[in-house]
């Protein structure tokens, strides 16, 4: 069971803040904290609904690296690295690292100190695609028999491992540029994982209601959870 903080502190070593926002929710001031990038990334996109949720999710990403940088949110610069992971400028002289992610209606953003993150959240509903043609894709074998003998359920274990795995390869920087067969992760319907050490790295799995959300860090971690609303 996931318990939110009901009070903000500063990350110190061997913790990770993770932070839950609500894409439906609009913010008037939303367009005078974002960079020239994000609004032109936003107008990218066709879908109403697709464009709100990015400008929600950069606004609430540059009020919290604000708040831990001690920075005006519109100040800080955003980089990203040849795969396309966003980190914070190195001008800026800070320890922070954050990773991003969203599904329908609802983003996490984890924020640590010193070493990378990687987070992945996914909602749970029933798959609009054949689910084994698609596990076939990015299991492994070993992975794609403990699905089968799963007899219930199989979305909800379907979506464990997705997550799992996305958080691994957002952590390493590298997406899915890099095979995700080569990452091995639990399958089960009713995985909880805390500092789970997989390949050097460690992973943290958690339900959120209609969610599933997995966190990979570099070492053990103590991660704590925030609502977004209940602060800014």
């Amino acid at each position: 069971m996931v318990v939110f903080k009901e009070k903000m502190h500063h990350i110190i070593d061997g913790e990770c803040a993770i932070w839950l926002i609500d894409l439906s929710k609009t913010y008037t001031e939303q367009y005078s904290i974002l960079s020239a990038v994000e609004i032109t990334k936003a107008n990218q996109f066709i879908h109403k609904t697709e464009r709100h949720r990015y400008l929600t999710c950069r606004y609430a990403l540059r009020n919290l690296l604000g708040y831990y940088l001690h920075t005006p949110p519109a100040s800080i610069h955003i980089q990203y690295s040849k795969y396309g992971k966003p980190y914070i400028s190195n001008k800026h002289k800070h320890p922070y690292t954050f990773n991003i992610s969203h599904s329908n209606n609802w983003a996490s953003i984890a924020i640590s100190l010193s070493h990378s993150v990687g987070i992945d959240i996914e909602e749970l509903k029933p798959y609009q695609l054949d689910m084994n043609d698609t596990a076939k894709l990015f299991m492994t074998n070993t992975e794609l028999d403990q699905l089968k003998k799963i007899e219930s359920d199989g979305e909800r274990a379907f979506i464990h491992c997705w997550t799992q795995k996305e958080s691994i390869l957002k952590h390493l920087g590298v997406g899915f540029y890099t095979d995700p067969k080569l990452i091995h992760t639990i399958i089960s319907k009713d995985v909880c994982l805390r500092n789970y050490p997989t390949d050097s790295l460690f992973l943290n799995t958690y339900t959120l209601s209609s969610y599933i959300l997995s966190l990979c860090t570099s070492q053990p971690v103590s991660p704590f959870f925030y609502k977004y609303d209940s602060f800014f």
